[in-house]
């Protein structure tokens, strides 16, 4: 904090109940978001109702698989997948036919880029190249010791290792310098 002024802008969701210490919350007007936010009227909506979905899917079968509902905590990672299901369920055409993007698509034609890619292979995002893995402890473990491992040098090459650079003492003074 330091004496300096912080303000937090939040929108005006009523799940934001925030009180801190050294900061400002504001939260904008009602009904702002979609002229600050203009996608949040098609496509925004669009993937937030894929993941209301999936995560009301989630919810009941975890209360099929005998949790009770008030219990029920998802973790990030469980979130992460979600989200980018989600994201990955909103159509093209609904990104192609979004009015700004639209606009947006006019005024590069203009520009005449030789070789442009098609709007749809762009907004097309292959799903073959999302990477992600999720590993064991076990497997973290077991590849951290092996690449630690192939990093020791042997005995030959600790021999020939000159060590006899001395390194100068720098002062506390000189260091903060």
């Amino acid at each position: 904090y330091h004496g300096q002024r912080v303000l937090l802008l939040l929108d005006n969701c009523t799940s934001h109940d925030i009180t801190l210490q050294y900061t400002d919350v504001s939260f904008l007007p009602p009904n702002t978001t979609s002229k600050i936010q203009p996608m949040d009227v098609e496509i925004i909506v669009s993937f937030k109702r894929h993941y209301c979905c999936l995560h009301i899917r989630w919810m009941l079968q975890e209360i099929k698989n005998g949790k009770h509902a008030e219990n029920l905590k998802m973790n990030v990672l469980q979130a992460i997948y979600f989200l980018i299901q989600s994201w990955d369920e909103v159509s093209t055409s609904t990104i192609r036919n979004y009015p700004v993007l639209n606009d947006i698509l006019n005024a590069l034609k203009t520009l005449n880029l030789p070789d442009s890619m098609p709007v749809e292979e762009f907004l097309a995002i292959p799903k073959k190249n999302v990477v992600y893995e999720v590993l064991s402890d076990d497997q973290v473990i077991t590849d951290l010791v092996e690449t630690f491992r192939a990093d020791e040098p042997t005995t030959v090459e600790l021999e020939d290792i000159d060590d006899s650079l001395e390194i100068p003492i720098v002062s506390a003074n000189t260091a903060n310098v």
